[in-house]
């Protein structure tokens, strides 16, 4: 959750999210493997995924923008209750 939060919501670097968690490696193996399941998680939402599978597949990047926006405020107020 924390790495999540802290690269696509926040925005923040490797390297600060590293300092941030007191890791020493850097976690971006670790970020994309979260990215590539929640695009797993989103492709059945054909309309919100991503990145639908086929060529006459469209996804509506307002919707996925909308679904992004809530997950990240839902998550900052289980990582963070006091504010970032």
């Amino acid at each position: 959750k924390k790495i999540f939060f802290y690269y696509e919501c926040i925005g923040l670097k490797g390297s600060e999210i590293s300092r941030q968690m007191g890791k020493k490696a850097q976690l971006s193996y670790q970020r994309d493997k979260l990215r590539n399941r929640l695009k797993e998680f989103l492709l059945p939402l054909e309309w919100i995924c991503p990145e639908p599978v086929g060529k006459d597949k469209k996804s509506d990047s307002d919707a996925f923008r909308f679904f992004t926006e809530k997950l990240c405020k839902e998550l900052e107020q289980t990582i963070s209750p006091s504010g970032v």
